[in-house]
């Protein structure tokens, strides 16, 4: 049987605590420019899924414990 990665409380919060502190990030250049914010966006969301999918694949690629 595969193992489910979003069925961990730590694996739920890993992901949590990344997209806070991407959101953040955002947040604070958006400050400084609004371009440059929504470019940083695009950028991080493009990075996320691509992370986010590897993870994926590798944990469900795992048996269970």
């Amino acid at each position: 049987m595969k193992r489910n990665p979003f069925q961990r409380e730590g694996d739920a919060f890993y992901l949590v605590m990344v997209v806070g502190v991407a959101a953040l990030a955002v947040i604070a250049v958006s400050a400084i420019s609004a371009r440059a914010g929504a470019v940083l966006g695009l950028i991080l969301i493009f990075a996320a899924l691509v992370v986010v999918w590897r993870w994926t694949r590798r944990a469900i690629s795992k048996p269970d414990e």
